[in-house]
């Protein structure tokens, strides 16, 4: 049968063999006196032998399910969620009932695949699964309730977002207060095939939001450390402040809350009453051989360019009070050269001043002075 056809041949029509028929074609490529024919015999007994191995571990996964409960006719969902460890952006949590029969190959805990195989497992899993709910819960939940609170709130609305009501739950080492039965194995991701499938959609999902914030907030490199804390993260909040989705319960823990003194407390404060109105932080302590600029934001058309200034109290003056015409003409050469470096030519320009309390007052004080000449 292959007598007559090339190696390349050969390996091309076997682009079309199952591997489960494999062992119909050995004797063939064996008995061939050709050299690299017989090589690649070996390749596929090696390919089937791996293709066996990984069969059987998908397998005992579903088996090991099963055997969770007494009946095997229930609707199991196994659920997972991916996001309590991150700086920034939400937790994702995913129920997923797969259906009866289905047998994805590599189907496995989503932290031990690569990002290609998540995503080709992602599609699979959506072909065969009766149905897939997805629960979000965004930084300002997570903040407002803990991050244990706010995962067992994400696996709950995943739970409700299924088409089909589940008999049963598994869930990776929680247990959710809603009356369904239950089962909470630590490492459940691991062990059991509709987990492992949920861990995968929860994790694709996310990293897919991710992405998307990466572009509206490109100086953190979400598409890359998916708001987790990795040094260069952490580097970029010193730098540029936190953004919209950080998570204030987490970044206090940094550094950057931590070494919240006297001369950058104001700055802090600040940046926080930014945030919190919505304004996008550009550039934070900005500086060149005229001075330094505290912070440069967003504001609609507007690019500002604000002083910040901290004081006890208001009794010997505010803190506008204490720009005066020398520091104003710094801020002023700051800038420009901000704006020639940049090539900013498409926006309007304002200077600002905030002025923080210790009591907790913030004063911001927009178009505060006009650029000196």
């Amino acid at each position: 049968m292959f007598n007559d056809k090339t190696i390349e041949e050969i390996k091309e029509y076997f682009k079309t063999v199952q591997i489960s028929s494999y062992c119909e074609y050995y004797d063939m490529l064996l008995s061939d006196s050709r050299k690299n024919v017989t090589a690649f015999a070996y390749q596929l007994q090696k390919r089937e032998e791996t293709y066996k191995k990984e069969l059987n571990r998908i397998d005992n996964m579903i088996k090991a399910q099963s055997e969770l409960f007494e009946s095997d006719t229930f609707a199991v969902a196994g659920i997972d969620e991916v996001g309590r460890g991150p700086l920034a952006g939400p937790v994702v949590a995913c129920a997923v009932i797969m259906s009866s029969g289905a047998k994805i190959l590599h189907i496995n805990d989503s932290k031990k695949l690569s990002e290609k195989m998540r995503e080709e497992l992602y599609i699979q899993i959506q072909e065969n699964s009766l149905s897939i709910g997805i629960g979000i819960i965004d930084n300002a939940r997570i903040d407002k309730i803990n991050i244990l609170n706010a995962t067992k709130e994400a696996m709950k609305s995943a739970v409700s977002d299924l088409k089909i009501k589940p008999d049963a739950l598994i869930i990776d080492a929680v247990k959710l207060p809603i009356d369904i039965i239950q089962k909470s194995p630590i490492k459940a991701d691991e062990k059991y095939y509709s987990v492992a499938a949920a861990s995968i959609i929860a994790k694709v999902t996310r990293d897919n939001m991710m992405k998307e914030y990466a572009l509206k907030y490109p100086q953190y490199g979400f598409c890359e450390n998916k708001g987790y804390g990795t040094a260069e993260h952490i580097e970029a909040i010193h730098k540029y402040g936190p953004c919209p989705i950080h998570r204030q319960s987490f970044i206090k823990n940094i550094s950057l809350a931590n070494s919240k003194t006297k001369g950058n407390s104001g700055e802090y404060d600040a940046r926080q009453y930014l945030i919190n109105k919505g304004y996008e932080i550009i550039r934070n302590n900005y500086s060149t051989q005229y001075g330094e600029i505290d912070i440069i934001f967003k504001d609609n058309e507007y690019l500002v360019f604000c002083e910040v200034k901290t004081r006890k109290n208001s009794e010997y003056g505010t803190g506008a009070m204490a720009v005066g015409l020398d520091k104003i003409n710094k801020i002023t050469k700051t800038a420009l050269v901000y704006i020639t470096e940049n090539e900013i030519s498409d926006m309007d320009i304002r200077f600002d001043i905030i002025e923080v309390y210790d009591d907790g007052k913030v004063v911001h004080i927009d178009n505060a002075f006009m650029a000196m000449a």
